[in-house]
């Protein structure tokens, strides 16, 4: 990463912003999504690929229905974080846009759970940036939100 940025796990607002990529669908692809689509259960794949299999959304992002569950910065009660996109192991249903899910123990380590970092600024609208690393290495990809006065 550029010396001297600042980088976070995206607010669960930020995360769906990213995701819809400027749709009110259920996915960001429409209201279905086939194996065609995204790394998930009826893909039968069994297991995460690498980031940039499947098309990008309309923000140039990769991968954000199903792969990997993504961590997001919230914490929603206690120590509980919210976790979105859904995985490679989970139903259709689970990939949807406004899915989510808790979970308390971020230390634990598991092949359908992932991150995706934004870049941290003062935020007074957003406008995304998409990169993502496709080098197969990694289950990760981040977008950035700059900042407009």
């Amino acid at each position: 990463m550029p010396e001297g940025w600042d980088w976070q796990l995206p607010m669960e607002a930020e995360w769906e912003y990213a995701c819809r990529a400027g749709t009110s669908t259920a996915y960001s692809i429409g209201d279905n999504i086939t194996p065609n689509d995204a790394n998930y259960d009826d893909s039968k794949i069994g297991k995460p690929v690498a980031v940039g299999s499947y098309k990008p959304n309309a923000f140039g992002l990769y991968d954000m229905h199903g792969n990997v569950w993504e961590w997001c910065e919230d914490v929603v009660y206690e120590s509980y974080r919210r976790i979105r996109g859904g995985s490679w192991n989970d139903l259709a249903d689970y990939a949807v846009v406004a899915d989510r899910d808790d979970y308390n123990n971020p230390f634990n380590r598991t092949n359908d759970w992932g991150f995706r970092l934004a870049k941290n600024s003062t935020i007074n609208s957003l406008t995304p940036i998409a990169s993502d690393d496709q080098s197969g290495g990694s289950n990760t990809s981040s977008v950035t939100f700059n900042t407009t006065n």
